[in-house]
């Protein structure tokens, strides 16, 4: 079986699959989530965490929760320190000389367990060194921040010095974990659940976790996929070749995004910046409006795989004057974002949802690989430009540097 005979192998399978699961659709309902309703950004998923390590928590299993993720952890809390936490969330740090907030801050007894959520966002400049000066100052019984991000990378050296960091991973202060490393504490909550609700509730964070973080589809489809794949050499071989040109395939077709963007854009007056990056993380597409303007319309990715992107206006950070105004604008429009040092709006898209109703998930999903191909691609993501545009230049925000 030459290479083209074994894609045409796998899309007849691929539909075959497709059909039978739809059959079976109507009881299992296997596409359903309620992570679809939900706001999954970071302060979402901090609050989802929050409330799961809550000894307060609606879900009713106490401190069970907690007392599962210190251990998973290798934190040396006691189940009485567990039972008496408290849980802030956008803890405030007030002595600090820049004044930040805590996603999620743990308190007992004199400890605190800080964790800085970071499934997108980048870091800002000193974060997590003012961090541990907070806890350093307020928690003389031992203070612990778990940086938790998308693929357990820790925090960049903008946000605190190398050594620093060095100094209290060895000291156990800093755990740094990403997400996937969730899965075995909640997994162990299920086990320990008393309540059928949360119990599946568990279950569908756990699957929305593999699937954004990890990549994972309907394991079902993939599972007979590889056992028709195996059961042939030369359909492993054909398999393996079409696998080594994914990569090629995705930076080709993002090349023709870019051509697509560039053309429409350059026919409302408007410029596709150029941009030269070495990796796919935080890499994207800038559009300028007018060749004065200091803030631009950009899709942004998070990470190396493409399996999250955002949307926004980027080009002022915190100290500008106009950062809370135009951050505020935008809200108003569009809903609530979140905000870094560049950018005073931005989110993730979501399928059917306005401004940019396409997928957050590149890596997971063919679908915006499928729109690039089809030309359907470029002008959704020019329409949602437009849109940001019509909000902004009524405001004095196009056509001008600002004060």
């Amino acid at each position: 079986m030459n290479d083209v005979a074994m894609l045409d192998h796998i899309t007849a399978l691929t539909a075959t699959l497709a059909a039978a699961d739809k059959q079976s659709a109507e009881k299992l309902a296997p596409a359903f989530s309620p992570f679809a309703f939900m706001e999954t950004d970071e302060l979402g998923l901090s609050r989802l965490i929050g409330w799961l390590i809550n000894p307060s928590g609606s879900h009713a299993q106490g401190a069970s929760f907690l007392d599962a993720f210190v251990r998973h952890l290798g934190i040396p809390w006691q189940p009485v320190d567990c039972a008496a936490a408290q849980i802030t969330l956008e803890a405030p740090t007030p002595r600090l000389t820049e004044f930040r907030r805590i996603d999620v801050l743990v308190e007992s007894h004199g400890r605190a367990i800080a964790i800085e959520n970071k499934p997108t966002a980048a870091d800002q400049a000193r974060q997590v060194q003012d961090y541990f000066t907070h806890l350093d100052q307020h928690y003389p019984l031992g203070g612990y921040l778990i940086y938790l991000s998308r693929n357990g990378t820790g925090p960049s050296p903008f946000s605190i010095p190398p050594e620093e960091a060095e100094r209290r991973t060895q000291s156990r202060q800093l755990l740094v974990l990403g997400y996937v490393g969730l899965l075995p504490w909640l997994e162990t909550c299920r086990s320990l659940c008393l309540a059928s609700r949360i119990n599946s509730f568990i279950s569908d964070f756990e699957t929305y976790i593999r699937r954004r973080f990890n990549g994972e589809r309907t394991v079902t489809t993939h599972d007979q996929l590889v056992t028709d794949f195996v059961t042939s050499p030369t359909r492993l071989a054909s398999a393996l070749n079409v696998i080594a040109a994914a990569d090629a395939l995705r930076l080709r077709l993002i090349g023709r995004l870019q051509d697509d963007i560039r053309t429409e854009a350059a026919g409302r007056g408007w410029t596709l910046l150029p941009e030269i990056r070495s990796t796919i993380q935080w890499s994207g597409f800038s559009i300028l409006f007018g060749g004065n303007d200091e803030l631009k319309f950009r899709v942004e990715f998070g990470d190396e795989r493409r399996s999250s992107c955002c949307f926004g206006v980027w080009g002022m950070g915190p100290g500008h004057k106009e950062y809370a105004p135009v951050g505020n604008l935008l809200t108003s429009a569009f809903g609530r974002g979140r905000e870094h040092h560049v950018s005073p709006w931005h989110r993730n898209p979501r399928p059917q949802e306005a401004p940019l109703p396409i997928e957050d998930n590149w890596f997971n999903s063919d679908a915006p690989w499928r729109a690039i191909a089809d030309g359907t691609m470029a002008p959704k993501i020019i329409a949602a430009a437009q849109s940001f545009h019509d909000v902004l230049a009524p405001q004095g925000y196009v056509g001008r540097r600002l004060p």
